[in-house]
């Protein structure tokens, strides 16, 4: 291992304890660019093409986990050929890092196409994440150590699969001078701990689109949900790599949260079979493949703005996406209409609370009617509560029917209010349906005008229309009118013919 020119080894004995075992051998390196599944750095089942759940994860890695980073994956920074203790069949040859990675990621290929994929529910990348991360759009047949962004991709995954075995209380014990190498990769992928929490909970949407908070147009500043799959993808893989080998600790990357640390901070806390496990101290059991999610208190955010920044972002996308919801009783068109209908009466529960609300308020006597039916149904509010107990179709083809029909809004008011005080049994006195029906009309009558102007452009370009329609036709009449045909000289017939005779 190379770092700053100075030689420095970083062994794996303390990962695998067992000396006795043999780590197969190094695979070989693919030839004039030809690749496949057992050549080195060579992945055709870990992409495939489709969507990804986040935005341009390549662009992630150049802008976040990379930016302002002076190593790179070669030898001026991360050097592949640095051994790791490991041996291989052959005695004289130990395991180097590049072929220590190569089989964690072909750990992780068998995992995608694995029935394990469905069973860990998207809680890892997928395979159309693993493409989006190379920046590919298709499939492509160069090693990953012979382009540049299979390369950020390679020196992203060492500092991952590092910061998982050593941890942050050992930081720079085992792998000497890590942290500085990887401290930009650090900083990116860091979460707080209700990140964490929400993403491993079994009720969470994990397959919802996430493109908004982290994407090339929305900021990389959300990409906390991100971190975890990636960092799981690689856990994932490392277990499968190795059964008897680990712990794994999730401290350089878990911080706690902007507001305060919260009670239990002096917990233990592990990962183990897609659940979190707490006690108070540490546990004496089996830790092998376990992930260890917190021993003690956590650290502090490094960078908290980012946290914050993708907090209002999610806060404003959600109050967008609730103006969204609005709903018109009775727009232009009879689908609004329905949906209306369908959003005031989404729970069974609320309209029977609605309909006895309303039967018990209501007084028999007819001349406090006018009064309690003000009160319960404000107008100011502008919002008609129908009360009605039929069934629901029932009620969405008369409002289909009332606005396809043409009617003006006023009369569908009047007529659906009037049907609605007869099934509620609303008091038959004069001044109580005379109140309601004059306030209907005032209000649908504004409704109208409002509606009239606001569709003028169209209005106007109809009244265009049709009045060059009734020229055109009132022009060609005149043409084809006013051509007479001309009139036939009559030949005077012969029993009128009068001959003049001289005499003499």
């Amino acid at each position: 291992m190379s770092v700053s020119g100075a030689a420095v080894e970083w062994k794996l004995t303390s990962w695998s304890e067992d000396s006795n075992r043999k780590w197969g051998y190094p695979a070989p390196k693919a030839t004039g660019g030809q690749c496949s599944s057992s050549k080195k750095y060579c992945y055709p089942r870990l992409t495939a093409s489709g969507s990804s759940r986040w935005g341009q994860l390549d662009q992630w890695v150049t802008n976040k986990l990379l930016k302002s980073s002076l190593y790179k994956w070669d030898r001026d920074g991360f050097n592949e050929d640095a051994t790791t203790g490991l041996q291989t069949h052959k005695e004289s040859e130990k395991l180097t890092w590049g072929d220590f990675i190569h089989k964690v990621l072909e750990k992780l290929s068998a995992v995608l196409v694995s029935s394990q994929a469905e069973a860990h529910k998207t809680l890892i990348w997928t395979r159309e994440e693993w493409q989006s991360f190379e920046g590919r759009q298709q499939a492509s047949m160069a090693p990953l150590d012979e382009v540049e962004s299979g390369r950020r991709i390679l020196f992203v995954i060492m500092c991952i699969i590092t910061g998982l075995i050593e941890g942050r209380a050992g930081k720079d014990k085992i792998f000497q001078r890590r942290g500085r190498m990887c401290s930009t990769v650090d900083m990116a992928l860091e979460f707080p701990r209700s990140s964490w929490e929400m993403w491993i909970n079994p009720t969470s949407d994990r397959r919802k689109n996430r493109q908004t908070a982290c994407s090339r147009t929305g900021g990389y500043d959300g990409c906390q949900e991100a971190s975890i799959a990636l960092i799981l993808s690689i856990y994932f893989s490392l277990k499968q790599l190795c059964e008897e080998c680990g712990p794994y600790r999730l401290t350089y990357w878990i911080k706690s949260d902007l507001d305060s640390e919260g009670p239990g901070g002096g917990q233990y806390c592990y990962f183990k079979d897609e659940q979190e496990i707490c006690s108070e101290g540490s546990s004496k059991g089996d830790r092998a493949q376990v992930l260890i999610t917190r021993e003690g208190t956590l650290d502090v955010l490094d960078r908290p703005e980012v946290v914050e920044a993708a907090k209002r972002l999610a806060d404003e996308n959600e109050a967008r996406g609730k103006e969204r919801e609005v709903v018109v009783l009775l727009g232009p068109t009879s689908e609004e209409c329905v949906d209306g209908d369908r959003e005031e009466r989404a729970s069974q529960s609320d309209q029977e609370d609605m309909t006895q609300q309303l039967s018990t308020n209501l007084p028999q006597d007819s001349d406090e009617g006018g009064a309690q039916k003000n009160s319960i149904l404000p107008s100011d509010s502008g919002t008609h509560i129908l009360a009605s107990e039929r069934p629901r179709k029932e009620h969405e083809e008369k409002l289909k029917g009332l606005v396809s029909g043409g009617r003006l809004l006023n009369d569908s008011f009047t007529q659906v209010s009037g049907t609605t005080g007869k099934e509620v049994e609303t008091p038959k006195g004069p001044s109580s349906v005379d109140s309601t029906e004059k306030g209907a009309k005032s209000e649908t009558t504004e409704d109208f005008i409002s509606r009239l102007l606001s569709h003028w452009p169209l209005i106007g370009g109809v009244v265009v229309v049709i009045c060059l329609i009734v020229s055109s036709c009132y022009g060609l009449w005149r043409i084809f009118k006013g051509r007479r045909r001309p009139k036939r000289r009559v030949k005077p017939s012969r029993d009128r013919m009068k001959y003049e005779v001289g005499y003499r």
